[in-house]
């Protein structure tokens, strides 16, 4: 039994850029740990996209448990086509520091997304992605938000670049990036910086549990990833020895936490998934439509001048005068679907790897026939996407398409989307909605890295095996693992297990009865219009949404 396990995640985290980087002597306390520690690819969900991974990690289940299954939830909004941004309240499940605080083991939870609006524990809790603002209730206790004001520690939950563009100030990532892109990693740097001190502060209190998130590794593989590899010391390009300062920085952060848990603390590092080469975005919903799987509506006047403000890069505000309905505003939904007249849709709240089909009685305009209809239709459809071919695309850009019960269990499968896409890890296409008229395939040059389903595991400490094999984990495994640890029971229909083979001798886990599912309130509105519409700018300008 561990007397603390610190839980560190690297958001996008991936072996492909990590480990030639510790190779280089760039990232040495990342190269200590590997030493001596348990290694392990650790396959994520899918969608491989930060809520539904991190909610697995934080839950120990499936989404068809846990009911997180994107960046939205269409929970109680099916009918108008539009997903809600999601938020702790709409998870199903405890989550690993609930469940430490039902036996008495403080936990101390930092920048973790899918923290918000936080939750009592025995501990604390400051909150990750999904936080509206700094303005925010964004601590438990409620008291400690002012505790750390008071000690100079204010979290920073988007990048300026991005606050700027959701005030309409840029009209995109590219234009930051087309110079040399040292203000970008300046400022994925305060964050890094601002996140780090407020784990340090916190880390000296009484904890079981400590999980602090890093966000920069996903930030630069976003967005620098042609800059990645190979890795550069001093002798590479300006961009490159810069990126490598900026990762350094994480490295640093790690080992300072590391040093103050001490030397009886059990470390995780892991990460909610991989990350590799985007090849282009392929207008997945336009593609439907040229099928005869969609139909678009003519455009409004108004809907064609806000385009065009958009196009010429006008500010948000200027393109709110000009209104419209708020599923023509929402994100993948500027695409001017006639639902009368459309059998599926992409879900682009999966960042583009989900399809839903305008089911008859799921939708308020529902076309398609629940039972054998739906089912003959899905057959149909899922037979097209396999077929997909691309001009000037290796290979299927879709090697699967799979029906969501063959994906997930549980209570919940029956609100997932209808279609998964598995992503082709060498011919790596993002899939968007697109827009009628445009090219079914472009380049994106502020998004050349995208999210792959092998994330990272690695476990150091006290009675730990070390070894050169790479292993296999599942995100679910993490939770397990954790409480055999501590000592706390284990809910019994986990889907992960423990990761008996880490260790010289394995935790035992004991089994307790499921904890109950679904928080009373989590149907109760969570954000104000101002933070959705916040919440979702700023996917958007991450490009998350369309």
């Amino acid at each position: 039994m561990a007397e603390r396990v610190l839980v560190i995640g690297l958001d996008g985290g991936t072996w492909t850029v990590l480990r030639p980087y510790m190779a280089a002597g760039l990232l040495p306390t990342l190269s200590k740990l590997w030493d001596r520690s348990y290694r392990a690819t650790l396959r994520t969900t899918l969608p491989a996209v930060t809520p539904v991974a991190w909610t697995s990690l934080a839950t120990g289940v499936n989404p068809g448990k846990h009911r997180i299954f994107g960046f939205g939830t269409f929970r109680g909004v099916a009918d108008e086509y539009v997903s809600q941004p999601t938020h702790r309240r709409n998870i199903a499940r405890p989550t690993l520091w609930r469940i430490l605080s039902d036996h008495h083991c403080p936990s101390r939870i930092v920048n973790v997304p899918m923290t918000y609006p936080p939750e009592p524990i025995e501990g604390s809790i400051v909150t990750g992605m999904f936080t509206p603002g700094p303005d925010s209730p964004y601590t438990w206790p409620p008291e400690l938000k002012d505790e750390l004001a008071a000690a100079g520690l204010r979290p920073k939950f988007a990048t300026d670049l991005v606050r700027r563009m959701d005030a309409g100030q840029d009209i995109g990532l590219s234009k930051a990036l087309a110079g040399d892109a040292n203000a970008f990693l300046d400022d994925v740097d305060d964050m890094t910086r601002r996140q780090h001190q407020i784990a340090r502060y916190l880390i000296g209190k009484d904890w079981r549990l400590f999980m602090k998130v890093y966000l920069a590794t996903d930030l630069i593989q976003h967005f620098l990833w042609d800059d990645l590899l190979p890795p550069a010391g001093e002798t590479g390009s300006p961009r490159a020895r810069r990126i490598a300062r900026s990762l350094r920085l994480v490295d640093d952060c790690v080992g300072e936490l590391i040093d103050l848990a001490g030397p009886d603390t059990t470390i995780m590092l892991v990460s909610d998934h991989g990350f590799g080469r985007c090849g282009g975005q392929f207008a997945l919903g336009q593609w439907l439509a040229e099928r005869g799987y969609a139909a678009y509506r003519r455009r409004s006047l108004g809907a064609l001048a806000r385009r065009a403000v958009r196009a010429l890069g006008l500010n948000v505000p200027v393109r709110r005068i000009l209104g419209g309905s708020r599923a023509d505003r929402m994100s993948g939904r500027t695409l001017p679907l006639l639902w009368t007249k459309t059998k599926a849709f992409v879900d682009d709240g999966t960042a583009g790897v989900a399809l839903r089909i305008n089911t008859r009685g799921a939708f308020r305009e529902g076309i398609v026939e629940p039972g054998q209809p739906y089912e003959r239709f899905r057959d149909e459809l899922i037979e097209a996407l396999e077929a997909l071919r691309i001009d000037g695309v290796d290979g299927a850009p879709i090697p699967r398409a799979l029906k969501r019960e063959d994906v997930y269990h549980g209570p919940y499968v029956g609100e997932a989307p209808d279609i998964l896409l598995v992503p082709n890890a060498d011919a790596l296409i993002v899939f968007v909605n697109g827009q009628p008229g445009e090219p079914l395939l472009r380049l994106v040059p502020e998004r050349v890295g995208e999210h792959l389903l092998e994330g990272i595991c690695l476990i150091a400490g006290r009675g730990v095996r070390a070894d050169r094999e790479l292993h296999h984990a599942d995100i679910t495994d993490v939770l397990p693992t954790v409480l055999a640890l501590l000592g706390v029971p284990v809910p019994e229909d986990v889907d992960g297990r423990v990761l008996a083979g880490a260790f010289a001798q394995p935790p035992k886990a004991t089994i307790q009865a499921t904890p109950s599912q679904v928080d009373p309130d989590a149907d109760e509105p969570v954000f104000s219009e101002a933070e959705r519409r916040a919440i979702e700018q700023r996917l958007r300008n991450l490009g998350y949404l369309e």
